[in-house]
């Protein structure tokens, strides 16, 4: 197998049907957690209306001890007429009716106390539908773990390989291929170049040789700085008075010269 056919072959790898495949496992275990987010929904809204029932029982019974507190508390006028009247077949009766509603008045408050103190729970089924399916939820997120720890060692496995080749391989053209070439066209050209700079320096001699001979007009350089003294501005000269005043005279010294 030559070259061309193995980057073909590498080429032909389906990271989307890895991925897709990936995602179909991870769907089924979001499916499963669902089914138990479901379940658990069931078994409180179960846990959630015995507890109404409850409360209302107990907000039933607290009105009875109520009423019952009241026909008690009715009861004290007859209970104190006959016994100032002495009719004992009256007191009797009213001692009875009182003995019948504090016992239904404790009945209830005994009943409340026991209801306020219960524990409630959704049923034992809904429970164990949690449970069952929490637990298929657990496989499946078991799987889909698994399956992506796979997948990231396949990939890592290929990412370790293109590094070694890269290693491998990047130091194919180096400094020192370049540094050679470049000293053997000196080399080769040493005569040229030696030359180049031979008619160079000569020139740049006579360059200098011609500078040195040419006469130097001291009346042109004079005339320069007269008029440059001579342009200043008024302005300027107002914003400095000592400087002014010395131009003044430089400016009169070379008018001198020049006469």
């Amino acid at each position: 197998m030559n070259l061309a056919e193995i980057l073909e072959q590498h080429k032909a790898f389906d990271t989307g049907g890895l991925l897709a495949a990936l995602a179909e496992i991870e769907q089924i275990s979001i499916n499963a957690g669902e089914e138990v987010k479901k379940a658990s929904c069931a078994y409180y809204d179960n846990a959630d209306l015995k507890a109404a029932a409850i409360k209302g029982r107990i907000a039933m019974l607290n009105k009875r001890r109520d009423e019952y507190q009241k026909e008690i508390d009715a009861l004290k006028k007859p209970l104190v007429s006959a016994t100032v009247d002495g009719d004992k077949a009256e007191l009797d009766r009213i001692k009875a009716r009182m003995k019948e509603l504090e016992a239904d008045k404790a009945q209830a408050m005994t009943e409340i106390e026991m209801l306020q103190s219960a524990y409630v729970t959704g049923d034992a089924e809904l429970y164990e539908a949690i449970m069952a399916k929490n637990d298929h939820y657990q496989e499946t997120l078991s799987l889909y773990r698994a399956a992506r720890e796979l997948v990231h060692e396949l990939a890592r496995e290929k990412e370790e390989a293109f590094k070694t080749i890269r290693e491998e391989t990047g130091g194919l053209y180096h400094g020192r291929y370049v540094q050679d070439f470049e000293k053997l066209y000196g080399h080769y050209h040493a005569e040229e170049r030696a030359k180049a700079d031979a008619a160079w320096t000569e020139k740049e001699a006579e360059r200098k040789a011609a500078k040195e001979k040419e006469p130097r007009d001291l009346r042109t350089n004079v005339y320069k700085v007269a008029g440059h003294l001579e342009s200043l501005h008024d302005d300027e000269l107002d914003e400095a008075p000592q400087v002014a005043d010395g131009n003044v005279r430089v400016r009169d010294a070379l008018t001198r010269v020049l006469r």
